[in-house]
């Protein structure tokens, strides 16, 4: 990386980290949570976006993140895919929608059959001009598969949400 010129290769190096650290975290919280085949994903998802927050420059940026986690503790194999879709959700948000400065809401909420975690910012929003074929998008959607879920996305009078929506699978041991 310190030796790399290239603008675009630097940039995807860093994105690159930012999804390591992401699979990183799901596995410190196994590590260091009571029962180590679950992760506390209010904490869990406090540190991620604290932690990319500060690798993307929020704070620079004046990016305020907040985050809310109603849900029970999430197994490795859910929390990870769940992990890695706020990863690129925030990023793109970060990136493209409140780069000037703004708010990022990530919302992580359970009903008893379903999961939903959703990322809006105040942001303009998606002109919807161009279809979403980035890397980040092609994973989200990715993640999504993986999770037998879906993906909805729409601008709103208070800026642009994503949101990953899939059934709460029954623990394979339970709790």
């Amino acid at each position: 990386e310190r030796k790399m010129k290239d603008k675009n290769g630097l940039a995807a190096i860093n994105e690159t980290r930012s999804r390591i650290n992401a699979i990183a975290l799901v596995h410190r919280g196994l590590y260091e949570g009571d029962d180590l085949r679950y992760i506390d994903m209010e904490v869990f998802l406090g540190r991620l976006t604290h932690e990319l927050g500060f690798a993307l420059g929020a704070d620079k940026l004046g990016i305020d993140i907040h985050t809310q986690s109603n849900c029970e503790p999430l197994e490795a194999d859910t929390a990870t895919p769940v992990a890695l879709f706020v990863v690129e959700a925030l990023t793109n948000s970060i990136k493209h929608g409140v780069s000037g400065g703004g708010t990022v809401h990530i919302s992580l909420t359970q009903d008893k059959t379903n999961i939903c975690i959703q990322v809006q910012d105040s942001g303009a929003g998606f002109d919807g001009a161009g279809k979403h074929e980035g890397m980040g998008s092609k994973l989200i959607r990715g993640f999504a598969r993986q999770l037998s879920g879906t993906i909805d996305e729409a601008n709103t009078g208070e800026g642009y949400v994503i949101s990953l929506s899939f059934k709460h699978r029954p623990y394979s041991n339970p709790i």
